[in-house]
């Protein structure tokens, strides 16, 4: 999970909005130099992708590298919201987290019917992932982790903007959802990849 801001947001999403027609422009300007991204996604079009299906937040506390308790708690109630609200339709994910801007070249997919998941308390929706040369590697090695009897901490984290209660640490809100990535060691412990479609 990667906060972005980590105070409470009370402007009405004119920054979160800014930042995502930015990145929108930088997916347009990709596409004419990274013509053979566009080819394979153009030539998937006609036929079917896979399909996995994830956790892409728990409700609870996070977690650090170490397993130790996190600096945040997300309520049940932001999660819920969020999906409603929309936040998850049509996100991105990404082969780990961006250091600055996303990549289109770490592109994996991109997440949709996500919905509410009330016994498990998560946002719980299907990634269509992309077949390229570049993707074809992780999306066997993420199959593979699921036939592991013990298989590796890989999971799903949020780029997020959260509101934040009083205390600093409960996400009462979230404003903005840029992106929901594959990671290792994700800090909603509960953030997994749990089938393939």
């Amino acid at each position: 999970m990667s906060y972005r801001g980590g105070r409470e947001t009370t402007d009405d999403g004119r920054q979160a909005t800014a930042r995502s027609l930015a990145l929108r422009a930088v997916v347009r300007a990709l596409s004419s130099v990274v013509p053979w991204f566009v080819q394979d996604v153009e030539q998937q079009s006609m036929t079917q992708r896979r399909e996995f299906i994830g956790r892409l937040i728990a409700a609870g506390p996070t977690r650090t590298l170490t397993g130790e308790a996190g600096r945040y708690v997300v309520s049940a109630e932001a999660v819920r919201r969020a999906v409603e609200e929309g936040l998850f339709r049509g996100l991105g994910c990404f082969i780990d987290h961006a250091a600055g801007r996303p990549s289109l070249r770490r592109l994996v997919g991109v997440w949709h019917d996500v919905a509410w998941d009330e016994a498990r308390g998560a946002a719980v929706g299907r990634l269509r992932v992309y077949d390229t040369a570049t993707t074809r590697p992780v999306i066997e090695l993420l199959a593979q982790t699921l036939s592991d009897a013990e298989p590796p901490d890989v999971g799903i984290s949020l780029v997020f903007y959260p509101r934040l209660a009083a205390d600093g640490r409960t996400v009462t809100g979230i404003v903005m959802v840029e992106s929901a990535d594959l990671v290792m060691f994700p800090a909603s412990a509960g953030s997994r990849i749990v089938g393939e479609a």
